[in-house]
């Protein structure tokens, strides 16, 4: 066995020797074909490689394309189908007009779900948009991000009681750009978005149909475009399709026709939103009155700042409720310790806690806002009436702690308060009434 394995080792030696003696190779022709089969195989490798990568940037590109695109024509439909019908106040020559479209098509204004005076359009046609109220419209903040979808909320005005019974018109919001991240692009701007009402005459689409194109673009992925259709449901009268303007008036589902109304100009009045008309002294029909008493020579000091509270500055806007009700709802906005409360009157509409919340913080522009949600007769002892009596200030809500609000709402008039309170010797419930109520009629 020794042997046998000596004799292998000495074989595998000689044999190394021999390969690294022997002077034979390759020969010029073989080289030539080994290298042009090597050159052969190279090249259709990268013909494959190549037409894999175009048709996965083709199918990438689509794809964050459509992404893109479903994103922002998501966002503008959602926006354009909820908008509102009627509007708190109206100026100049297009009051009776909600729901405009002008700038070629490329600007389209109107009141949005939550009553908020908005136009969607792009960066870049900015310029377009009409507001009397603001001369710097200036694009800078969007140079060198490219092109896109934006959406401006025209400034929240007031009117605050002057001297000598004058009124003074004060800014409570400013006019707001909105836009999404511009990672949310992927790469893509838009090229061109462009809104036109479907057909004005009515014949192939309703008159409350706005088509919207959308075209966006990439340097690396090339261009995507998208077209909607998109309804406004709250515009559902032929009184309502007269709220419909487009200057332009050619159309998208037709031949191009002319618009049945001459372009408006932009009103020279104060542009305001349509949720922020205070009323100053309440006219009928509103959520108070101002003649307040307890019956008491000396008024309580509760029933006092409800009368004040409730006597002015309250706000109004339109809105459609889950089951298709158009109604008006009245909110008032004030500041204690630093936080917001609303109170809203809802007259009976049947509104979604999440929806009211979102208008609650639209309204206030604070997401930790307190929301008093009034919609039945009465405002029993609960949440919102211990916010009520925070937003009273003073420390109310430490001296009262039960309250019960009452309301005529077919008359939308606070009738009279309930609150329990200390006398000196124990609690005691009192009341307070608005005009000729007495307790027999709340109690009625």
């Amino acid at each position: 066995m020794a042997d046998k394995r000596y004799h292998g080792k000495v074989d595998k030696k000689r044999n190394k020797r021999r390969i690294l003696r022997d002077k034979g190779g390759v020969t010029l022709v073989e080289l030539v074909v080994a290298f042009a089969l090597l050159g052969l195989f190279l090249a259709l490798s990268c013909q494959v490689i190549a037409s894999c990568m175009r048709v996965y940037y083709q199918v990438k590109g689509a794809s964050y394309g459509r992404q893109v695109t479903e994103t922002l024509l998501d966002k503008i439909t959602g926006e354009i189908e909820g908008a509102q019908v009627s509007i708190a106040r109206g100026t100049g020559e297009s009051e009776d007009k909600t729901l405009k479209i002008y700038g070629d098509g490329r600007v389209i204004e109107l009141y949005d779900r939550t009553g908020s005076h908005i136009c969607i359009t792009t960066a870049l046609a900015k310029e377009e948009i009409r507001d009397p109220e603001n001369a710097d419209l200036s694009t800078e903040a969007y140079q060198g991000a490219g092109n896109q979808l934006l959406i401006y909320y025209y400034a929240v005005l007031s009117s605050v009681p002057g001297a000598g019974g004058s009124e003074t018109r004060v800014t409570r919001y400013e006019a707001v750009d909105w836009t999404f991240d511009k990672a949310s692009y992927m790469g893509y701007g838009v090229e061109t978005l462009r809104f036109s009402q479907a057909d004005p005459t009515g014949t192939v689409y309703p008159k409350n149909v706005i088509k919207v194109e959308l075209k966006i673009k990439s340097g690396r992925y090339g261009s995507y475009k998208a077209v909607r259709y998109v309804e406004c449901y709250n515009f559902s009268e032929p009184a309502d399709f007269d709220k419909i303007i487009d200057e332009d008036g050619s159309g998208g589902g037709t031949d191009p026709v002319e618009a049945d109304t001459e372009p408006t100009e932009p009103s020279t009045e104060p542009t305001t939103e349509s949720p922020t008309e205070p009323s100053g002294e309440l006219a009928p029909g509103k959520p108070s009155d101002m003649d307040f008493t307890d019956g008491t020579e000396d008024m309580d000091s509760l029933v006092k700042a409800l009368d004040e509270y409730f006597s002015s500055g309250w706000n109004e806007t339109q809105i459609v409720d889950k089951n298709g009700t158009a109604g008006t709802v009245y909110y008032k906005i004030t500041e204690n310790n630093g936080r917001k409360y609303i109170t809203v009157y809802r007259c009976g509409l049947d509104i979604d806690k999440g929806d009211l919340k979102n208008f609650a913080e639209a309204v206030t522009g604070d997401k930790n806002n307190r929301m008093i949600d009034i919609n039945n007769e009465v405002l029993s002892n609960n949440s919102d009436s211990k916010k009520l009596l925070e937003a009273l200030g003073e420390n109310y809500s430490e001296e009262y702690k039960q309250i019960n609000l009452y309301f005529d709402t077919e008359r939308k008039k606070l009738m009279g308060v309930k609150y329990n309170y200390h006398d000196g010797q124990d609690q005691k419930n009192h009341w307070g009434y608005y005009g000729d109520h007495k307790e027999e009629d709340i109690r009625a």
